[in-house]
């Protein structure tokens, strides 16, 4: 089991798709999120809630059902992760199989369940939710919105990590775990952090994992697709299904048992 490094800044970064750019429609289109020290923090109660929707539908053209994903961050996701050091990624993705010319919102939301707080309550005085979120009213996800639109360029996941974009409000952000704690008002007890959350989120933060964050976008869509090879941006349906040795067998079973099925009947009717 891993030992916290405190005090840390947990930053989570969208990191793809950028924010009013256009991308050429893929067959799963990966929403992309990198996530910085979480070793440093964990145990701790941390989900990541992500949406996917269409902006362009009507009552007479009902919207595909997009993606809708709550995950829960915690050393798992560390133990997975081939990216280096205090890096993970998480990447959620979207079937746009039918997908031409449109525009879409991606909406996400960073909680940590339970919160301390140095007077030594452990609830927020405006009601009963003792935790934190990153929303920027209290109410809402951040959201940014893109387009796609065949011709338009092949998504980049490098590129757009090595791109080195200002923080910006839809689609970063940081905070700092300065102690642990655990809840008093709960039993079994779980822990709770003392948080600064004033934190403005690193530039660059993942630009030096650029390329493992590339390649675990490409092994998570090329397995989507059942293919073992390939760039996922270019392949335009799903690779077919290997035929299992059991499926062998058994096909070649029924085949040897009609035989001999035919093979009597004749013999029974000579």
């Amino acid at each position: 089991m891993a030992e916290r490094t405190l005090p840390a800044d947990l930053q989570v970064d969208l990191i793809f798709p950028q924010n009013d750019t256009t991308y050429a429609p893929t067959q799963w289109f990966p929403v992309v999120f990198g996530v910085k020290n979480l070793d440093a923090v964990w145990p701790m109660g941390i989900s990541l809630s992500v949406y996917v929707i269409e902006n362009e539908y009507s009552k007479i053209r009902r919207g595909p059902d997009w993606k809708y994903e709550l995950a829960s961050l915690n050393f798992a996701n560390a133990l997975n992760s081939t990216m280096p050091g205090e890096y993970f990624s998480h990447i959620a993705a979207v079937n746009m199989t039918n997908g031409t010319t449109s525009s879409y919102t991606v909406g996400w939301e960073l909680d940590i369940r339970h919160r301390c707080f140095d007077n030594g309550t452990d609830r927020k005085e405006d009601g009963p939710w003792d935790g934190w979120s990153n929303s920027p009213n209290g109410h809402a996800h951040r959201a940014i919105k893109f387009h796609t639109a065949p011709g338009a360029q092949l998504p980049d996941i490098e590129a757009t990590a090595n791109s080195c974009l200002e923080p910006g409000v839809g689609y970063s952000t940081a905070v700092r775990v300065t102690k642990m704690g655990e809840t008093h008002w709960k039993y079994p007890a779980e822990t709770c952090p003392w948080l600064e959350t004033d934190i403005k989120p690193s530039k660059c933060a993942f630009q030096p994992v650029a390329k493992e964050l590339a390649a675990n976008v490409s092994e998570v869509i090329l397995s989507k697709m059942r293919c073992k090879e390939g760039s996922w941006q270019t392949i335009t349906a799903p690779c077919p299904r290997e035929k299992s040795t059991a499926s062998s067998l058994y096909s070649v079973g029924v085949g040897l048992a009609l035989s001999f099925v035919f093979a009597l009947c004749n013999l029974l009717s000579i």
